[in-house]
């Protein structure tokens, strides 16, 4: 019973993956950085924001977030219910299903926030900055992919350490 019960929760993680991690790989979500990146002065200057559209974004950051907190909450005590209806001896499909479905919601309330969130922020900025927002955003990605790159390859050689010859 319990190699069902845990083949049975295998398989209902590897069915969720793609839903739980999805929108943090979406394209469109990802384009503009997360966090507060308006508190990057160079990229602040870059975009010429002003103080009055940096309280907007600190403001709509804070809401945001909030949200989040929230909906990871209801995602988390979710995935416990669901978790404990799993273990029971007596498996109740129907209650399982339910609370796969309050998970799911859950999982696309996030994805509705984030995107949500990046809507404001395109108000805010207007079409021009927001499209030098994404291009420097992936300017700045495409540096760190490549610092960590040289970094692993250093830590890869300095690993091997010196060839001795026979």
């Amino acid at each position: 019973m319990l190699r069902r019960t845990l083949g049975g929760m295998l398989l209902l993680m590897w069915l969720l993956s793609p839903i739980v991690y999805g929108a943090e790989r979406d394209p469109l979500v990802s384009a503009v950085p997360r966090g507060k990146w308006w508190k990057m002065p160079r990229l602040a200057e870059e975009l010429r924001l002003a103080d009055e559209e940096k309280d907007k974004l600190d403001d709509l950051f804070l809401n945001y977030r909030r949200k989040v907190i929230d909906i990871k909450n209801v995602m988390e005590r979710g995935w416990l219910e669901l978790d404990n209806l799993l273990e029971k001896e007596n498996l109740d499909e129907a209650a399982a299903m339910e609370e796969f479905a309050k998970v799911k919601t859950a999982r696309s309330d996030l994805a509705t926030e984030g995107f949500r969130f990046l809507l404001e922020v395109r108000k805010i900025l207007g079409p021009e900055r927001y499209q030098r927002l994404k291009a420097s955003f992936k300017q700045i990605r495409k540096k760190m992919m490549r610092k960590r790159y040289d970094e692993s390859s250093m830590a890869g050689s300095r690993s091997q350490g010196p060839l001795v010859g026979g």
